[in-house]
């Protein structure tokens, strides 16, 4: 069984996800005195696929396999005996070599199992696969390739430290060392050591090696070597050569400012050496924390948004409010910017948008935590202990921390009526152990007002706590603070400090209960737009055009979420009571690619009856969730007038008898004499004529009588659905749906990369930005678009992420396409 530090694994998933334009190797030592090669694994990238082999201290193999995002697919593997692995992969057969009692074993993947090892002599080699498939080996022995079950000899050679391409034609070409020189072939080509070669789909042999503190680089076009070019990196230790669509990659290891030895990536000719993500990489868990003070009473500044944003992704919107207090926002582990060698720039930004006048500026501070699964420390003591005791002030491995957060807050901006009121706080354990029973004391300058009780918390749990308040109209500013959590890793954020108003309303008698101010109130409303989202459970869609004067409750939710695994029972319940009535609840799932599997048997397990939709990353998310606000669970109203109600969070009681009196009142309204609202225009597709690689022209028009599913990418988006694409066009054209590409941006040859790594059959065409134009592309090269037979556009999807539902949003959609009409009732709806 291998034994692996915690998060390696994640840390290799994030340098699989780095770059996914390489296909080679990267750069790993192929030999030496250590007893383990996990920190400096060998890795190949192969499109689709990247795996990572190293040896452990016993003489093990072990070896994963993570798609280009990051994601780990099949189990951990691991099989004796070798050590130093090399690494190949083509068109899903992977091979692995290791040095084995002075001899190479081969081990091949085929029919989804690790083959038995096949044995060479001499204990240096290496093996690449030709583009038929053939597995090729070079030792110090000679040129092999292996037929069956074992290898045969090519040709004679001492190949000291080889390194192996075979080119598209299926001729192998081997890089070695011979004395002090480095040979490629049959001729000397330099001076140095450890070289590596690679071979460009036109011929182009490119050879690299170490010389003294340099790395020389040499190309070979037909018969013809180019002179040597310097490479300037800072003592590199091993090298290899990639390719990249249209360049050389070139990886090496060499030392970075501080820390371990570090894997370098430079794209020539760019002599630039890029930090690679590093194994010792290990955020297990993050969180952003943001702080925004007041400086005066609350009632004396004016509501406007407000957008936070990390790294260029928006993490909370606060529209038309005036935020207070410390929020926690948790942010995706991958996308923490990290280094064990250098600091890392990680980027917060915080914009505030408003046009009238008035006062609008508050302090505002954060801060980045984060949890890993190790600590790496160098320093100067007699032992481990000494050393651990120094560790920094803002490092707790041992220790709980809760931090109270106005996440849940919600406050409003003009002052409410004297009398009993409550503030909705969230304590959440952040530390590493759980924490002791505690309790949150509300303070206004040195009188205590009232306590509330908070339970045992486990790491990463959290809990809403209703904080009651006598407001008495007069109170400017109170305090709330987490109390008798003895041994609490970071008393910093235990205290919250909330700025009241000036002035008080006087609409409502005074002592009036809180949760008939909250829910008496009129809600806001605004016109719903009808939208179109694919079903879970068969290859039909949900419209809401197709349910007018229905009473419809859109449920954002998703498997995972805590919150939305509370609230199943309470909207069965609702569902049972109103359906009758004509109440409908869509639920639309947040959940991504690696979740969605999860849904049927979410359902079964709570008895689920309503419809579940799937988010495709369109109309759903532009025109009903703000922008920023897509936290789970959700619940949005329509009404039988066809108004939309945003109710937002459902966090405790009091969201929850809101959205049951917004229910109860939509149902009493009487049902309009027209329909609410119609079902949105499908416009005509615009005009599509271009070439294709082959020069052949490829017009829209003589696709008129079928559906068409029009697909606008450039090399940069081609992964995002491009195997999904393929696949699409494989399965359905034989029932008449029709795919076409439209390449925007690219040279030829960088569409042909694409079309080749996904086994693309159908036409892709070259685009224009007039044409992007004319299809309503504004900013982004990736969209795709769904037409009817009568050539129409039945669904946009402009929107998409790279670990988005393409896979399983686009089958169901072409499902529908092919076996139902728009409007047709069989596949509308369970």
């Amino acid at each position: 069984m291998l034994m692996l530090r915690p998060g390696f694994i994640e840390a290799l998933g994030r340098r699989a996800a780095f770059t996914r334009r390489h296909r080679g190797a990267f750069a790993a030592p192929l030999d030496g005195d250590a007893h383990d090669s996990s920190d400096a694994p060998a890795g190949y990238h192969a499109g689709d696929r990247v795996l990572f082999a190293w040896h452990h201290r016993d003489g093990t193999i072990g070896c994963a396999t993570f798609d280009t995002a990051g994601r780990q697919v099949g189990g951990l593997q691991a099989f004796g005996g070798g050590r130093w692995p090399r690494v190949a992969v083509q068109r899903g057969r992977s091979a692995i070599a290791s040095v084995d009692d002075n001899n190479l074993a081969v081990r091949i993947h085929d029919a989804d199992r690790w083959q038995d090892p096949v044995t060479l002599p001499g204990p240096q080699g290496t093996i690449a696969f030709a583009a038929d498939g053939m597995l090729v080996a070079a030792t110090a022995d000679g040129l092999w390739r292996l037929e069956g079950g074992s290898f045969s000899r090519l040709r004679d050679g001492a190949y000291a430290r080889p390194s192996l391409a075979v080119d598209a034609g299926g001729d192998p070409h081997v890089a070695f060392e011979r004395g002090d020189d480095v040979w490629c072939d049959d001729e000397r080509i330099g001076r140095g050591r450890r070289p590596s070669i690679v071979a460009a789909p036109d011929g182009t042999l490119h050879v690299a090696w170490i010389s003294g503190d340099t790395i020389q680089l040499r190309q070979r076009a037909g018969r013809s070597w180019a002179a040597e070019t310097t490479v300037p990196v800072r003592n590199p230790s091993w090298v290899a050569l990639a390719l990249e669509d249209d360049r050389v990659r070139l990886t090496c290891l060499g030392p970075a400012p501080v820390g371990p030895q570090a894997l370098w990536l430079l794209r020539l000719p760019d002599p630039s050496p890029i930090l690679m993500p590093s194994v010792s990489g290990n955020v297990t868990r993050a969180w952003l924390m943001y702080k925004f003070e007041l400086r005066g009473p609350r009632s004396s500044y004016r509501p406007h948004d407000l957008q936070v944003a990390f790294n260029g992704e928006t993490v909370q919107a606060f529209e038309n409010d005036v935020a207070e207090g410390r929020y926690l926002f948790r942010l995706d582990p991958r996308k923490i910017r990290t280094s064990p060698a250098r600091p890392m720039p990680n980027d917060v930004q915080v914009n505030s948008r408003h046009t009238n006048g008035g006062h609008y500026m508050i302090n505002n501070d954060f801060d980045l935590i984060v949890q890993t699964a190790w600590s790496e420390r160098w320093g100067f003591a007699t032992s481990d202990a000494e050393l651990l005791a120094e560790k920094p002030a803002n490092v707790n491995d041992d220790r709980p921390d809760l931090v109270l957060l106005a996440n849940t807050l919600r406050m409003p901006m003009a002052a409410p009526d004297p009398g009993p009121m409550q503030f909705d706080v969230l304590v959440m354990n952040i530390g590493e152990v759980a924490s002791q029973q505690a309790e949150v004391v509300l303070t206004a300058g040195d009188r205590a007002l009232s306590r509330t009780a908070v339970r045992a918390l486990e790491p990463g749990d959290d809990e809403s706590v209703a904080v009651p308040f006598d407001y008495d109209g007069e109170t400017d500013c109170v305090e709330l603070r987490i109390a008798g959590a003895t041994g609490d890793f970071s008393p910093a954020s235990n205290v919250l400090t909330l700025h009241l108003w000036v002035g008080r309303a006087n609409s409502s008698p005074q002592g009036a209960p809180p949760a008939a101010r909250a829910t008496s109130a009129p809600l806001s409303s605004e016109p719903a737009a009808d939208f179109t989202l694919p079903l879970v459970s068969q290859p039909g869609v949900f419209r809401l055009s197709d349910v007018p004067g229905d009473v419809v409750l859109i449920n954002w939710w998703r498997t995972s979420c805590p919150w939305s695994q509370k609230e199943a029972p309470k909207l069965a319940a609702l569902y049972q009571r109103y359906r009758h009535r004509g109440f409908e609840i869509l639920g639309v799932s947040d959940d991504t690619a690696d979740t969605v599997g999860d849904i049927e048997r979410y359902r079964r397990e709570r008895d689920i009856t309503w419809p579940i939709a799937l988010n495709d990353q369109g109309e759903f998310l532009r025109e009903v969730v703000p922008q920023g606000r897509g936290d789970t669970s959700a619940n949005y109203l329509i009404t039988r007038s066809g108004r939309l109600i945003r109710l937002g969070l459902d966090r405790g009681d009091t969201d929850w008898a809101r959205l049951e009196e917004a229910v109860s009142a939509a149902l009493d309204e009487p049902l309009p004499a027209v329909p609410s609202f119609t079902r949105r225009e499908q416009s005509p597709a615009p005009p599509l004529a271009g070439t294709d690689l082959e020069g052949r022209l490829v017009d829209l028009a003589d696709l008129a009588g079928r559906p068409v599913i029009v697909n606008f990418f450039d090399a940069s988006t081609c992964d995002w659905a491009g195997r999904v694409l393929a696949d699409l066009h494989q399965r359905y054209s034989p029932q008449g749906l029709r795919v076409l590409g439209v390449n925007l941006f690219d040279d030829d040859e960088a569409v042909r990369v694409c079309v080749q790594r996904h086994n693309i059959a159908f036409p892709v065409v070259r685009g224009t930005r007039d044409m992007a134009r004319e299809w309503g592309l504004k900013t982004s090269a990736w969209a795709t678009f769904l037409l009817t037979a009568e050539g129409r556009i039945f669904k946009t999807i402009s929107s998409s992420i790279e670990s988005g539902l393409e896979g399983e949003v686009f089958w169901r959609y072409a499902e529908f396409l092919l076996l139902g009409r728009p409007g047709d009732p069989r596949f509308l709806r369970p």
